[in-house]
């Protein structure tokens, strides 16, 4: 993951002076609410956060069993993108979004390209997979941490 964060810390800094824990807590919850939706219409685009594209999915015939037809999957992580699976913990000094348990391993294995099984039984094959950042921060994560600490300010 990217270690732009160094450069929010003075201008964040400054907003924190002016509000107490609560506020604060607040706005870093809406500042992780912003990051998580920005990083999960991301990872639905299979866009890197540098803004390349994501090593796109072996192609492979998949058998559709009501159709009884051949069809191709397109789209990666269906499952790593949604709400419940991003969990934001927002405290006063800082924010943490982190992927849930149940898609961590998943998460870990594509940001970091490492091995893993193709499938969950015993026999299955190991394949390395190639790096996918999904988290990230970009000039878009910016834009959109500004527009949480102007709408938890203006409130």
């Amino acid at each position: 993951m990217s270690d732009n964060f160094d450069q929010l810390a003075p201008w964040v800094a400054a907003i924190a002076e002016r509000f107490g824990d609560g506020n604060m807590r607040k706005i870093a919850r809406k500042i992780g609410i912003a990051l998580r939706r920005v990083n999960a219409a991301r990872i639905a685009a299979n866009v890197q956060p540098d803004g390349s594209a994501m090593e796109p999915r072996k192609k492979r015939p998949l058998r559709d069993r009501k159709k009884d037809r051949v069809r191709n999957k397109g789209r990666m992580f269906p499952k790593i993108k949604l709400a419940r699976n991003m969990t934001v913990d927002a405290t006063a000094d800082q924010v943490e979004l982190r992927f849930a348990p149940k898609v961590a391993r998943t998460a870990e294995v594509h940001h970091f390209g490492l091995r893993d099984r193709v499938a969950r039984f015993r026999g299955a094959p190991q394949v390395r997979y190639p790096a996918r950042e999904l988290l990230g921060f970009s000039a878009v994560d910016e834009d959109a941490v500004l527009a949480a600490v102007l709408d938890g300010v203006d409130a």
